[in-house]
């Protein structure tokens, strides 16, 4: 793919595009700020049970998550918001949030506007071996999570939340 790609276009089938394991969860790049000329990017993600990254803001981006398929339960701000297939949540930057898998797996969309989470996540990711869940959940190293989130305008304000009993 290249800067071209903003201005022509491209199509990506469904199974295309960086795929990275994080966590225990597949993430799936549809656009990139490559793509996009920096103006946003979008990652598909497809997430186990309890997958959860720590409560934490953005002080250079939005973000948004587009539900497909499962059930997620998202803090945004103070707040617990439920999501389900075809819920939409917008975070402002600044804005406490995180979210957690509730159903045996969830796969929904992640939007960041400008386009600056890829580096952040590539830092802690591994490329996937295959387009699936992997087998062996990576540790998450809060100290490590911390040190890479402040490099990208980040700040962790707790851990990750658990899932509903």
């Amino acid at each position: 793919m290249s800067i071209q790609q903003a201005t022509r276009g491209y199509a990506l089938k469904r199974g295309e595009g960086k795929a990275v394991w994080l966590l225990n969860g597949l993430l799936t790049w549809k656009a990139t700020g490559k793509d996009t000329g920096g103006a946003w990017e979008l990652v598909e993600q497809l997430c186990p049970r309890g997958f959860a990254p720590p409560i934490h803001t953005h002080s250079r981006e939005a973000e948004a998550f587009y539900v497909l398929d499962g059930d997620l339960t998202v803090v945004l701000g103070e707040e617990m918001v439920p999501a389900s297939p075809g819920s939409f949540i917008y975070v402002p930057g600044d804005t406490k949030h995180s979210f957690v898998v509730e159903s045996p797996v969830a796969r929904f969309l992640s939007f960041a506007m400008p386009a600056n989470l890829e580096a952040f996540l590539d830092e802690l990711s591994v490329p996937a071996q295959v387009r699936a869940l992997p087998t062996q959940p990576l540790p998450l190293d809060p100290q490590r999570f911390d040190a890479v989130a402040k490099k990208y305008g980040q700040k962790s304000w707790g851990p990750p939340p658990a899932p509903r009993t």
